[in-house]
């Protein structure tokens, strides 16, 4: 879209968004799950082949970590904005979430935008 000044603005669209949502959300759900089943065990060592054990308490920890990572990009792509305006010499990067919003601004940069396509199945 461009703006009055002759700036361009670039958003992700609704539906970009809520994929974003949805993907993370499966991810967040699965993580879960796997911290649960996780401390089911947490009493119990849990065996190696070879000989030894390590703590049950390990597995849903070592899960626990990937689901704060999951629920943290969750919330991103559920309540969090960017947005980029750009013009003649000059980048502007807005985030904002949950009403807070900072701004980077570059200049003196060069933007080199580049796309390809590729066919849908291999070609025989």
């Amino acid at each position: 879209m461009t703006l009055p000044d002759g700036t361009g603005q670039l958003t992700r669209t609704r539906r970009a968004r809520t994929k974003n949502v949805a993907g993370w959300l499966v991810i967040t759900l699965v993580f879960a799950w796997l911290v649960i089943v996780g401390l089911g065990r947490a009493t119990r060592p849990i065996p190696f082949e070879g000989g030894g054990e390590m703590p049950g308490w390990l597995l849903p920890a070592f899960f626990l970590l990937f689901e704060a990572i999951a629920l943290g990009m969750l919330l991103w792509s559920a309540i969090g904005r960017e947005e980029w305006l750009l013009g003649p010499n000059h980048l502007e990067v807005r985030r904002s979430i949950a009403g807070k919003m900072w701004t980077r601004p570059y200049a003196d940069a060069a933007l080199e935008v580049t796309a390809s396509l590729q066919p849908a199945r291999p070609v025989a």
